[in-house]
């Protein structure tokens, strides 16, 4: 197994589907994180089953899939992840993912992110604004694997919602990488922590603490591409020891860093 970090996944090594990542315009850049896209998953040699894994993101899907040989398309919206969920890739042909930023949803979304978190829920159910006729046109464009034309017609969307939050969510988000605690990033931000985990429910969908395991795990998981002493991995991420590391994989993924990725 390996961990794909474009993704935020754990999967088997060798994939034989086509990854391609790009970066939002300037516009929205304060509101998404990255785009990608995946073709030929259905085409997979291994085991098609995958480790969707925690986290702070919340993300809007556009899928192509393979049902008694029609070609079906889906848009849904996938709230943050307080655990892994395994996913089959065995039906799928074209995947697109916008990744918002830890609250920049919030804008989007007809209902708080505190309610999407660990649901897939249908696009069309969670948006501001809902087009049909959006939803085909994009359709037909992954139909023929028009990336550049996809992105350029999903923005122009986005671009389409009105009002612009005065709260930046991502400025918390920015001070996880700073603190070790949810008291420090309180003050660090001049909130009282009280306020602190009402704003990251709201706008983010988990607590400051839940945030901050997240994101060490997440650390753990991107360095373990490019290294294998877990000791060290441990101590690195910020980590106290190894077993506490090893508690957080078993809380959140469901087993030990060893056992997963040997």
């Amino acid at each position: 197994m390996k961990y794909y970090s474009e993704m935020h996944e754990i999967g088997h090594e060798g994939h034989t589907f086509q990854t391609d990542s790009f970066n939002p315009i300037p516009q929205l850049s304060h509101h998404i994180q990255k785009y990608f896209a995946l073709r030929k998953e259905d085409q997979l040699s291994n085991s098609s089953y995958w480790y969707m894994l925690p986290d702070n993101n919340v993300h809007l899907i556009f899928y192509l899939f393979n049902h008694k040989d029609k070609i079906v398309p889906d848009w849904r919206v996938i709230g943050p992840r307080s655990k892994h969920k395994i996913i089959d890739r065995t039906d799928r042909k074209f995947t697109f993912c916008c990744t918002f930023k830890p609250g920049g949803f919030r804008n989007y979304s007809n209902v708080p992110i505190s309610e999407l978190v660990d649901r897939s829920s249908p696009a069309g159910a969670i948006l501001r604004q809902y087009s049909y006729h959006l939803f085909e046109k994009l359709t037909q464009l992954a139909l023929v694997e028009d990336i550049k034309g996809f992105i350029s017609t999903f923005e122009a969307f986005l671009l389409t919602f009105p009002g612009k939050s005065l709260f930046r969510p991502d400025t918390i988000f920015d001070n996880i990488a700073l603190c070790s605690s949810t008291t420090e990033m309180a003050r660090a931000l001049g909130y009282s922590e009280r306020h602190l985990r009402n704003l990251t429910k709201e706008h983010i969908g988990h607590s400051p603490k839940l945030m901050l395991q997240i994101q060490r795990l997440t650390k753990t998981l991107h360095r373990s591409v490019e290294d294998d002493d877990w000791t060290q991995i441990a101590y690195s991420s910020g980590y106290y020891d190894q077993s506490h590391m090893i508690s957080d994989f078993q809380k959140f993924i469901g087993s030990s860093p060893t056992r997963l990725f040997s």
